[in-house]
């Protein structure tokens, strides 16, 4: 991983390294879905599911975004707001710049692994890191009555199958010996056709070859997202501020009143 993104991490932090790993203290009360339902119930917006962009054209007068069902969409302007590893499966026309191109060619190099377990026989407040068996960072995050409900890192899909309990608890038994795993959930980020990886991690010279270029206009389309986002990239706070700035642009094409 780019050592300038670890950096922008720690000066995210007020440049604390010890807050990189102890400062996620806020959670959504009600989950994730909590904050999307109300993202959009704010907007007004009509949210189309299961409906996957082939291509998008655009001109000086308006935007269009074309569907692989066949289905057209048109706009004075477009924020696309695609994960980097994402974006080469859309058709542009006209055509990125090259310096999008390109790195949406090479992509970004995050491809860790996230697992939930619920596990009993764990100590209090238990955190471990280190280069286990397919987890590289285990921590509680609750304490529920049945067990510890827990949180695992790995380094990528070859070394944890997180749909495994068996592996699971392999990983877990090399930081708490002992313990039984009873439960598992993860989504495998690295398999969605949507994803393409996990959250952004920009490989040696990747920020500073394509930084500027990724979030830059063209024509009548705003790039945003947590992957292009210039601070707390990977966090929905990096998605929202690059979504804040997307609009911005893409303001001065709405049609006057």
């Amino acid at each position: 991983v780019s050592t300038l993104s670890v950096l922008s991490w720690i000066a995210a932090y007020d440049h604390s390294v010890l807050a990189v790993h102890l400062g996620e203290g806020q959670l959504f009360a009600h989950g994730t879905d909590s904050a999307v339902e109300a993202i959009i119930g704010d907007s007004g917006a009509d949210v189309r599911l299961g409906s996957p962009v082939s291509r998008i054209e655009q001109d000086d007068r308006q935007v269009r975004a074309i569907t692989m069902s066949g289905e057209v969409f048109t706009a004075p302007a477009a924020v696309i707001a695609l994960p980097l590893n994402v974006l080469k499966d859309i058709e542009f026309l006209p055509a990125l710049h090259p310096a999008k191109q390109a790195a949406a060619a090479e992509g970004h190099v995050g491809r860790a692994t996230k697992v939930w377990a619920l596990v009993r026989g764990v100590p209090p407040a238990f955190f471990g890191a280190g280069l286990g068996p397919g987890l590289i960072w285990l921590s509680t995050q609750e304490e529920w009555p049945e067990g510890s409900l827990m949180l695992g890192f790995g380094p990528g899909p070859e070394s944890l199958n997180v749909h495994s309990i068996k592996a699971v608890q392999r990983a877990v038994e090399a930081f708490i010996p002992g313990a039984e795993v009873l439960r598992i959930d993860a989504h495998d980020w690295n398999a969605d056709p949507y994803a393409n990886g996990a959250w952004v991690a920009f490989g040696a010279g990747q920020l500073t070859r394509w930084g500027p270029a990724l979030r830059a206009l063209e024509g009548r389309l705003a790039f945003a997202g947590s992957d292009l986002a210039t601070q707390w990239a990977g966090w929905i706070d990096g998605a929202i501020a690059s979504g804040s700035q997307a609009a911005r642009e893409v303001g001065s094409f709405a049609p006057s009143p």
